[in-house]
């Protein structure tokens, strides 16, 4: 990527956030149960036209979702064994921007538009 694009066009962006939080949003997600669709939704949208395809969002997790919860801890401790180097390493070696994760999604996006325009802009 640096060869690519250079090094000062480059933003690595952390989320931060505990396990809990990210067990709980997904667990509360739904997706468009079209397949070539799959738009991600927030189960308070079920029952809504998919704003991506027009196909009705299902009102409830699907069954072929629920391995995502069940699989969250090992999600967790492989993001923790292959990723979470691999941000150390990157870190050294481009810009990199920290989010709380925590807040909410408006928050969320405020201090990611904030990273790119300080970093990127």
């Amino acid at each position: 990527l640096i060869k690519c694009y250079g090094r000062n066009r480059i933003l690595m962006i952390e989320l931060v956030v505990s396990p809990e939080t990210a067990t709980g949003r997904s667990g509360n997600r739904i997706t468009c149960a079209k397949k070539a669709c799959r738009y991600p939704a927030k189960q308070s949208q079920g029952g809504t036209s998919c704003p991506n395809c027009g196909q009705v969002l299902p009102t409830q997790t699907q069954t072929d979702e629920e391995w995502k919860i069940a699989g969250m801890g090992k999600r967790i401790e492989e993001f923790e064994e292959r990723t979470q180097p691999a941000l150390e390493f990157l870190k050294k070696k481009v810009a990199h921007a920290r989010i709380d994760g925590e807040k909410n999604e408006e928050d969320v996006f405020a201090q990611i538009l904030a990273a790119v325009r300080k970093n990127l802009g």
